[in-house]
């Protein structure tokens, strides 16, 4: 048996308990944009385009300690603070649908895609690309969420795809009058300067 010191022990017990793996996720359901809650002090909307096959897909998420909507430094670790939180995705058709949250940056931690006698999972919680900020106040998009129905017994493909410049019209008017109450954000967990360079333009077209 090899030779374990007892604080050794301790340090390995306390990184299992403080991991967001540790615990069972509590489950959320998304809404339809139609059923938009009003959204409470610190709260905002995440705005998500669902396209996801399987018999019970879902995914994890927990809040990481980063105050600010910018994206961490390539490289850069992080902590999370939460416990993590689980949404189900089992018989939405495709199509926008959101859920009020508390403000903050979070990381989305695992992807479930079972499908039949094929269960998969893929951890995602060192990707930026799978991170994601709240704005309080306001309807804040995520991105598009696709999981293939088509699969082998070690494959599935999964993506969360930036398709805000495609998608933006659409969601202005699926949404109507809410985004004059919250409006739109889009916070990914690296650096788009195409969409911040686009929105840059139509600033300075409005203001002429």
């Amino acid at each position: 048996m090899p030779n374990i010191s007892l604080s050794a022990l301790l340090v390995s017990i306390l990184l299992v308990l403080c991991s967001p793996f540790s615990v069972e996720a509590e489950e959320f359901s998304l809404l339809p944009v139609s059923d938009a809650p009003e959204l409470g002090g610190s709260e905002g909307y995440m705005l998500l385009y669902v396209d996801a096959g399987g018999t019970a897909p879902s995914f994890e998420f927990a809040r990481i300690a980063r105050a600010d909507s910018e994206p961490l430094p390539e490289g850069e670790r992080f902590r999370f603070v939460t416990k993590p939180h689980k949404i189900t995705l089992k018989g939405l058709a495709n199509g926008f649908y959101l859920l009020p949250m508390t403000k903050g940056q979070y990381q989305i931690i695992r992807v479930n895609a079972p499908h039949y006698s094929l269960p998969f999972r893929m951890s995602t919680d060192n990707r930026p690309e799978w991170r994601f900020v709240i704005e309080p106040g306001r309807t804040n998009y995520i991105g598009a969420l696709h999981i293939n129905t088509e699969r082998s017994a070690s494959h599935v493909e999964i993506d969360l795809l930036n398709r805000i410049a495609m998608q933006e019209a659409t969601i202005r008017e699926l949404m109507g009058e809410t985004l004059n109450m919250y409006p739109l954000a889009f916070h990914t967990g690296y650096r788009d300067d195409f969409y911040r360079d686009t929105q840059s333009r139509k600033n300075i077209e409005g203001a002429q």
